[in-house]
């Protein structure tokens, strides 16, 4: 099943390294092994994605960022597949130069796929036409079946019915609150939102800063995925209740978007790009009570 035939691959970190245990070594090979012998890419690694094990320390920010960079500007790149997630992924946003994105000169669409703290970078990438964000977490490939076959059928799918979307995990994506890459016109868009962790008060709190943040009757949809800590609480009702309290936008739920497996990938649209018809639509999302 070559679906990303003569495609070139990125592994690289913009959030927290990882560290390199035997585990993690195992995963980060068998997932070039698929993306090359079953999926017929080519890949290259950056070592981002790792802790540095002489210095105990991450990679630097300008070393993530300048990684990225090369690698969003390279035309003979497709894919970006973001491998970490944490906590430093807006120190990665900062490091990059001033107005990069405005001035990307790039005429090939490529993805970029992460997930959690990279909702920063998923958004950010929305500044951009050429740059076709995913989120999705790309070790699930090999680390969950149901994943796998999810993403296999993201990519063979056609978009339909797109509805322009951003957000993601509400604790990061509220991190770009105040820089240019808050997003501006949200009129008819969905907003995703997700979360691993966090307490029904915060979650509470956090939707209230959206609130103050956005106009949330202005979007079509918010599609709320896993929230993991009141999902094992049982609160998820309560939590839902209160957005309703907030505002008419249709509230719709999805138990594919988060971080427990199985996940599915859901892409980031513009109201702007001119690349909507260029990849796969997880289409006709099938909304699922959790």
């Amino acid at each position: 099943m070559t679906l990303l035939q003569a495609s070139h691959v990125i592994l690289l970190g913009c959030s927290n390294g990882r560290a390199k245990t035997a585990q993690a070594l195992a995963n980060l090979d068998a997932l070039v092994k698929l993306l090359t012998n079953q999926y017929g890419a080519k890949v290259t690694i950056r070592p981002s994605i790792w802790l540095d094990e002489e210095r105990s320390a991450h990679c630097s920010a300008q070393l993530r960022a300048d990684y990225l960079a090369q690698a969003l500007a390279d035309s003979e790149v497709d894919w970006i597949m973001d491998l970490t997630g944490g906590d430093l992924a807006n120190q990665t946003l900062a490091a990059l130069p001033q107005k990069f994105f405005q001035q990307l000169n790039r005429q090939k669409p490529v993805h970029y796929m992460g997930y959690s703290d990279n909702s920063v970078i998923l958004n950010a990438c929305l500044a951009h036409d050429m740059i076709l964000p995913v989120n999705f977490f790309p070790l699930a490939l090999v680390l969950d079946s149901a994943s796998r076959a999810n993403f296999e059928a993201f990519l063979q799918n056609k978009p339909e019915n797109d509805l322009e979307a951003f957000g993601g995990n509400i604790r990061c994506f509220l991190k770009l609150a105040g820089t240019s890459f808050w997003p501006q016109d949200i009129v008819g868009r969905r907003l995703y939102l997700e979360a691993s962790s966090g307490s029904l008060e915060r979650i509470q709190s956090m939707l209230v800063q959206l609130s103050q943040l956005i106009t949330l009757d202005d979007l079509s949809e918010i599609c709320l995925g896993q929230f993991n800590e009141l999902d094992d609480k049982g609160q998820r009702p309560i939590l839902v209740d209160y957005l309703s309290s907030m505002t008419e936008t249709s509230i719709t739920e999805n138990s594919y978007l988060g971080h427990r497996f199985p996940l599915a990938p859901y892409r980031y649209v513009s109201p702007h790009s001119a690349c909507k018809s260029s990849f796969p639509n997880h289409g006709q999302i099938q909304y699922l009570p959790m």
